[in-house]
């Protein structure tokens, strides 16, 4: 991990360099909202021009060889921006002052299709023809349903979006298995979809998600009696904005790439701004049903502007090669572990693993000794600006095998037509928790491989040589 030198270090209260607006001539216009290296430069509202050179800030071509490191400028408002060492600092006069968290706005979430002047609307009566009107459009074209009950299962064709608004789908308890397919860039607007049973597996749940880029706009699933409501497999960005997830007896969502050929990793789902309310993970030992979210090998999956609430068993599972991934100002509230093997498991956010993600301005409360966020097997993961009530704490967690060997991570791949186990090892390294605000942040333990069970003593003898050995960086958190 890269080590901030002195000089960096003092920039919150150094001059960067002596660049100073032209006096007389008129500046022209600012580039608010410019990001470099997206751009090529910053032109702020006086004029001046900023780059980056060799990582070093230039100011209209002058190099501040006090700077170093930098790896992205940006201009928000009327402010200058740097980041550096995974920080980011505000220009204020001649001096850079530390702020908490990125300045860049998180994208807005796309808004309800809109057909444009070509696009044909196709208008379903209530008790209609639903499937005979998507078989008919093209993509890019809507049919809209009048609203009242659905009675019949349909698929989305590519492309086309299905607005279900004032729609209700009533299941009356009955077992559904791909009963909704949402294909590669379809949509479904609104709607409810409610009393339904599932099985806990991909591709056995009532709504698949069959293509690249399929999303549920302001969809509200609830009452899952059993199984699980939505999952995809193999496919890349699934999108789910504004949707209402509640009462669910089971996961809610699995998915994620293959193991069955390989170790596929897909580009993972975004969450926007979906409510999670009341779920009860109940079988022990079930591994599908551990948390109400199970995703496996994905890189870059999102979580934003999302409330979990009200739960048994974790919120969100990163489970099997996952990476990259982002949950960004999230609230996780009033959730409890559920009762299954793998106890002290993140109740909120469990990496097993989740290689270079980040977690960042989320809110954990109402917990009470419990782990809000477990780190597991993973590198290069960054915790920081979350805020915990007091008595939650973190973990971070190594699965060790007797002798005290790391674990393995094991896969399958075919080999000349055989089936073949492959197996890597797998550490916890480079780990890193800045400006967290409350609870304990600093809990390690052990868990054995074999009887799954927690050893927080394996590493309290001599935890700072822990803490040396993996690079676990704890910084200014309170």
């Amino acid at each position: 991990m890269r080590r901030l030198n002195l000089l960096s270090a003092l920039t919150i209260v150094l001059s960067l360099c002596a660049c100073v607006p032209a006096p007389s001539e008129a500046a022209p216009p600012a580039s608010v909202g410019t990001v470099v290296p997206v751009a090529d430069a910053i032109r702020d509202k006086d004029g001046r021009v900023w780059t980056i050179v060799d990582r070093k800030i230039a100011c209209d071509g002058v190099v501040d060889n006090g700077t170093g490191n930098v790896d992205a400028l940006a201009y928000i408002g009327d402010t200058l921006y740097q980041t550096a060492y995974n920080r980011w600092w505000k220009r204020d006069g001649n001096a850079w002052v530390e702020v908490k968290g990125s300045p860049i706005p998180a994208p807005k979430p796309a808004p309800k299709p809109t057909p444009g002047p070509a696009a044909k609307v196709y208008n379903v009566s209530v008790g209609g023809d639903i499937q005979k009107a998507l078989d008919a459009a093209k993509p890019g074209q809507t049919v809209t349903v009048a609203p009242g009950a659905l009675t019949k299962g349909f698929t989305v064709p590519d492309g086309v979006t299905l607005d279900l608004t004032g729609s209700t789908f009533d299941g009356k308890g009955a077992k559904a298995i791909g009963l909704i397919r949402v294909n590669a860039g379809a949509a479904i607007y609104g709607g409810r979809i409610f009393n339904f049973r599932a099985e806990h597996a991909r591709l056995k749940t009532t709504v698949i998600m069959a293509g690249d880029n399929a999303s549920l706009r302001n969809v509200t699933l609830e009452d899952w009696h059993a199984g699980t409501p939505v999952s995809w497999d193999n496919v890349n960005r699934p999108t789910f904005i504004d949707c209402t997830i509640r009462n669910t007896a089971g996961s809610a969502f699995l998915g994620g790439g293959s193991g069955d050929d390989g170790d596929k990793t897909v580009v993972g789902p975004v969450f926007d701004g979906c409510t999670f309310d009341g779920w009860n993970i109940k079988a022990e030992g079930d591994q599908s049903g551990i948390g109400i979210m199970k995703i496996t090998r994905t890189s870059g999956t999102v979580f934003t502007g999302c409330t979990f609430e009200n739960g048994r068993g974790q919120a969100i599972w990163f489970d099997i090669n996952n990476r990259k991934f982002n949950v960004t100002g999230n609230t996780f509230r009033n959730i409890k572990p559920a009762k299954h093997s793998f106890d002290a498991m993140g109740v909120c956010v469990e990496l097993n693993p989740g290689d270079g993600s980040v977690i960042e301005g989320n809110t954990f409360e109402g917990f009470t000794k419990a782990p809000t966020v477990s780190i597991e097997e993973s590198s290069g993961v960054t915790i920081r600006g979350n805020r915990q009530n007091a008595g939650a704490y973190a973990e971070i967690r190594n699965m060790i095998q007797s002798g005290g060997r790391p674990r393995t991570y094991g896969y399958w791949v075919t080999e000349n037509g055989t089936r073949v186990q492959k197996f890597v090892p797998v550490y916890l390294r480079d780990i890193t928790f800045e400006n967290n605000d409350g609870g304990n942040w600093t809990w390690a333990s052990g868990i054995d491989s074999t009887t799954k069970v927690a050893r927080p003593d394996w590493y309290t003898n001599d935890f700072a040589k822990f803490l040396r050995d993996s690079n676990i960086v704890y910084r200014n958190n309170k």
